[in-house]
């Protein structure tokens, strides 16, 4: 079972490393403008796939929420839905031949973003997501992203 207290999971998929997380990035920063070389994706919501080597991303804004966040040191103390707010959530999948590699890519994309994290039972409370939903999505992610490492 998944430990929904942690800011990320790490994830093992058919002999693949992986990480999921969640939190929030501020809406006026653009996926498609961090990660010009990334292809939209449509699954169980929108995404934005990208592969760089061995490893595999796909970031997911969670559509039609906006929130005002507080956060120490990019780590959530807050968040309040807010029609006008700054930020939107997200959820990041990374999968790779191994974890240190995954830890990269994650690292990168919090470092491009300028992630707000938050611990995943928290996020999926504040967004009204079930953990079974939430886990259904990681798994729909997790076979996407490792067809195209395999290709």
């Amino acid at each position: 079972m998944a430990n929904f207290e942690c800011y990320r999971m790490r994830l093992q998929y058919k002999g693949l490393e992986g990480l999921s997380g969640s939190g929030f990035k501020k809406k006026k920063t653009s996926l498609d403008d961090l990660f010009p070389t990334a292809d939209k994706i449509v699954l169980s919501m929108e995404g934005y796939f990208q592969k760089l080597g061995e490893s595999a991303s796909i970031i997911y804004e969670v559509p039609g929420i906006r929130f005002d966040v507080v956060d120490n040191g990019r780590v959530l103390e807050l968040a309040m839905a807010n029609p006008k707010g700054d930020y939107v959530a997200v959820m990041i999948d990374v999968l790779s031949l191994d974890v240190q590699e995954a830890r990269m890519m994650m690292g990168d994309i919090e470092e491009a973003c300028g992630i707000v994290w938050a611990k995943l039972s928290e996020v999926m409370r504040i967004m009204e997501m079930p953990q079974e939903d939430y886990l259904q999505r990681a798994r729909e992610s997790m076979r996407l992203l490792a067809d195209k490492l395999r290709r």
